[in-house]
């Protein structure tokens, strides 16, 4: 299952990387927010890419983690763990009451983060956790929980010459 097995919901992305990928190493100072998607049209994540503790990635996803370009931060594991019961059940009522109690927080996708943690968490749902700590957005400085599908390395997307 590899390092932390999370590869198998990024299969759909590589259908978008296109025939030669360059890593951009780091992710620099990129914002790769709804504000930002023009200026990195050329950009996708790195299917590759497997996270580990102490990398920098950004937050990135699509469907119905990421509603609103909006990728969602929890509180703890105990809320990571709701969350992903609520994901299955596709409970919005489960959500609002999460967001009313401060525990399901949500910040732009493309915002930086720093992974302090991994954890299995594959006997509530099929995923595995992450804690972060976010470099910008407006939970900047804070550490919290992220489903490790929505972590990533950006990598720029290539064609080949005609």
């Amino acid at each position: 299952m590899g390092r932390i097995g999370v590869l198998k919901h990024r299969k759909s992305m590589v259908a978008l990387m296109g025939p030669l990928v360059l890593l951009v190493a780091g992710c620099g100072d990129m914002n790769l927010g709804a504000q930002s998607l023009p200026s990195v049209a050329n950009m996708a994540p790195d299917p590759s890419y497997q996270p580990s503790v102490g990398d920098r990635a950004v937050l990135f996803g699509q469907g119905a983690d990421t509603p609103g370009d909006q990728a969602p931060l929890l509180k703890d594991l105990t809320a990571f763990d709701k969350y992903e019961r609520a994901i299955k059940s596709q409970s919005t009522g489960e959500f609002t009451e999460m967001e009313e109690r401060g525990w399901l927080m949500r910040t732009p996708v493309g915002t930086r983060v720093s992974v302090m943690s991994l954890k299995d968490r594959t006997h509530v749902g099929d995923r595995f956790a992450i804690e972060v700590r976010l470099l910008d957005g407006p939970f900047k400085d804070q550490t919290l929980w992220t489903p490790a599908t929505l972590v990533a390395r950006m990598a720029r997307v290539q064609t080949e010459p005609q």
